[in-house]
């Protein structure tokens, strides 16, 4: 029996098209949230002995996106009712927004700075033997951007070259990822995606302000472990809907962010991620003052889709991908070759590795930073007449006013001259400590490249 092996390795360190692209990726922006949520909540559990077992697991880090890229090129592959599956249960457009949305996402997903990197790379290893159709070749260079090659898979080292490549574009975090004894005559293709991500915070924390502090497993459960701290004005949201508070944390040079939902409830994780849906399309935030307190963590996941993409047959049929035939020896991949019609895939798998830190960087440790304090801007010209300032100061904030900006305003209409003072604002910082379980999204133009969950070490 031939078979192909699909595989997606991922490690973040810690994305102007014509109106119809522009719809285009707003479609695909949807779909990537949708097929976010059913992913995710599934991600929580871990499959054995074919679906008898279900068991909830703790620290998660997943990228949904990188499984929807590899399985919308193998998408392209395939005809007929596997095509179907693909799209349906991947939550896609139609072909034509599809690629539309990619070649977008291709250019987006290609920064490569001093304090931002984000580097998508796709890779199809081929037999020597299979001829590959030249439309699916097209359209892999062409909207996907990916390189095709033919090997031996006889060869003792074909696997050294498979894992040499995914190095090179992992900056060396994932190596070995191919058991030389898991490819060999048999394997027709292999398919490998990559992602890295590493990002400098806008706002960094300061290392000397690191400690150890209490961090909630439970109600009956703590732990101690790094903390980091900062205090500054910050990107704030709140939902009395979903009992939770939200945090947004910049990076530099780019239109990238972390979405830090934290449950109000120390044991409320659980509830919020049944409304995942919802936490994603959070996007109001005011600028407040806050002190921030949050874990400094590694998570590594090694993830197998397979079980995930056919969940139908483990039961959980809130959000059942369905996604079955692909996976089965009577899959139609003709359209990779249509020489090879007995080709399925054997297996989907990804592993993912985050590291947040202080700074994102050894060398970022050191950096300054430098907030805009609009109460001491105010504070030698603060009467009892003029409390109502604070009020109309957090209207502009939540407005997306800068604390300056909206100092100068308000000074323009009360007559005050603007004099800054030395020394900590007046008022006293709202806190948002991230003592519990938590969830946490990175987000780029709307599309989630990761998206996972702490609970403590």
């Amino acid at each position: 029996m031939r078979y192909l092996i699909v595989l997606l390795i991922l490690t973040p360190g810690v994305l102007l098209a014509p109106r119809q692209d522009d719809d285009a990726l707003q479609d695909f922006i949807e779909s990537n949230h949708k097929f976010t949520s059913a992913v995710y909540k599934h991600c929580n559990f871990s499959f054995q002995f074919e679906g008898l077992v279900k068991e909830k697991v703790g620290n998660v880090i997943v990228s949904p996106f990188s499984t929807e890229t590899i399985l919308a090129l193998a998408y392209e592959g395939a005809k007929g009712q596997t095509a179907s599956e693909l799209l349906s249960g991947l939550y896609l457009p139609d072909a034509e927004e599809l690629h539309a949305a990619f070649k977008s996402l291709t250019q987006q997903f290609q920064v490569s700075g001093d304090d931002l990197k984000l580097l998508s790379a796709n890779k199809i290893y081929v037999a020597q033997d299979v001829e590959i159709e030249e439309n699916f070749k097209d359209i892999a260079v062409s909207v996907y951007t990916a390189d095709v090659d033919n090997v031996d898979f006889s060869k003792p080292g074909i696997a050294s070259e498979i894992n040499g490549w995914v190095e090179e574009n992992t900056n060396n975090k994932i190596q070995d990822l191919i058991d030389p004894n898991s490819i060999g005559p048999n394997t027709r293709m292999v398919l490998i995606n990559t992602l890295y991500f590493y990002g400098k915070w806008e706002s960094m924390f300061e290392k000397t302000g690191t400690v150890a502090r209490v961090f909630y497993r439970s109600k009956n459960e703590t732990v101690d472990i790094d903390t980091m701290t900062q205090t500054g004005f910050l990107k704030y949201s709140e939902s009395a809907d979903l009992d939770a508070k939200f945090l947004e944390l910049p990076y530099q040079d780019g239109n990238i962010s972390m979405i830090i939902a934290l449950p109000n409830n120390i044991e409320g994780l659980a509830d919020l991620e049944d409304r995942l849906e919802e936490v994603l399309e959070i996007n109001q935030f005011w600028n407040e003052y806050l002190e921030v307190t949050m874990p400094k963590f590694v998570t590594v996941s090694e993830i197998d889709f397979v079980p995930i993409l056919k969940n139908i047959k483990y039961g959980l049929k809130d959000f059942p991908l369905g996604i079955q035939r692909v996976f089965e020896d009577n899959a139609d991949l003709t359209g990779f070759s249509s020489k090879a019609n007995d080709l399925y895939i054997s297996g989907v798998t990804q592993k993912a590795y985050i590291n947040i830190t202080e700074g994102g960087t050894e060398a970022a440790g050191g950096s300054d930073i430098v907030t805009e304090n609009v109460h001491s801007f105010l504070r030698s010209q603060m009467t009892e007449e003029k409390l109502a300032i604070r009020v109309f100061l957090r209207h502009y904030w939540k407005k997306g006013l800068s604390a300056r900006a909206a100092a100068k305003v308000i000074c323009e209409v009360e007559g005050v001259i603007p004099e800054p003072l030395p020394g900590p604002p007046g008022p006293d910082p709202v806190p948002f400590h991230i003592d519990h379980p938590f969830l946490y999204v990175i987000r780029k133009s709307g599309v989630i490249p990761f998206i996972g969950r702490y609970t403590g070490p």
